[in-house]
C-alpha cells in the first residue's frame, strides 16, 4: 500500500495537483450532467423509483461540489417525485431537493445557478403547501425599490411552474425541462 504522505511530493514532481494525480474530478462537464440527467430520467421509466434514488444519491454524494449538477438533480427530483406512491416519501424527496438548493445558494459564485436554486427551492415549498416561503424569498432577494416588481415576477413564475406540473401530472406526463 503506497504512503499517502508521498502524494504532495509526487504531485509537485509531475507539476499537477493531488486531485489530478489520483484522477479525482469534483466537477462534471455540461455534457456529463446532461447525460446523467437523461440516464436517470430513463431509469425512472424502467426501474423502481427507490432504486433510482439510491443511484442518484450516490452520484450527489460523489459530486456534491458541482453546483450545476446539484441544480439539475433538483430539477430531476421535481420532475419525478410524484412517482413515489406515498405522500411522505414525496415530501422527503422534495426536502432532499430543497437541501440541494440550499447548498447551491451557500456555496456557488454563479448568479445563474443561485437564481435557479432559489426558483427551484420556492417550487418545492409551493408543492409542499408552504406559500410563506415563497413570499419571504421574493422579499429577501430584492431591494426595496424593486420589491413589488420582483414579487410580481416571482408570483407569475411560481404560478406557471405550479400549473405546468399540475397539468403534466393530470395528463400522466412527466414534465421534463432540461436547461
Amino acid at each position: 500500500m503506497p504512503d499517502i504522505l508521498l502524494l504532495p511530493e509526487l504531485a509537485t514532481l509531475f507539476h499537477v495537483t493531488i486531485d489530478e494525480l489520483i484522477g479525482y474530478e469534483p466537477v462534471l462537464s455540461t455534457e456529463q450532467i446532461r447525460k446523467l440527467y437523461e440516464d436517470f430520467s430513463n431509469d425512472f421509466t424502467h426501474k423502481a423509483p427507490e432504486e433510482v434514488m439510491t443511484t442518484i444519491r450516490s452520484y450527489i454524494h460523489k459530486y456534491y461540489a458541482c453546483d450545476a449538477f446539484l441544480v439539475q438533480m433538483t430539477l430531476l427530483l421535481l420532475n419525478h417525485y410524484m412517482l413515489f406512491p406515498e405522500p411522505q416519501m414525496q415530501a422527503a424527496i422534495l426536502d432532499e431537493a430543497m437541501q440541494l438548493c440550499r447548498n447551491v445558494k451557500e456555496s456557488s459564485n454563479d448568479i445563474v445557478l443561485i437564481d435557479n436554486a432559489i426558483s427551484l427551492e420556492t417550487m418545492c415549498h409551493l408543492l409542499l403547501g408552504d406559500a410563506r416561503f415563497f413570499f419571504q424569498a421574493a422579499l429577501i432577494y430584492t431591494n426595496e425599490k424593486q420589491q413589488s416588481k420582483t414579487l410580481y415576477c416571482y408570483c407569475w413564475n411560481a404560478v406557471y411552474w405550479t400549473y405546468s406540473l399540475f397539468y403534466a401530472r393530470k395528463r400522466g406526463l412527466i414534465y421534463d425541462a432540461t436547461y
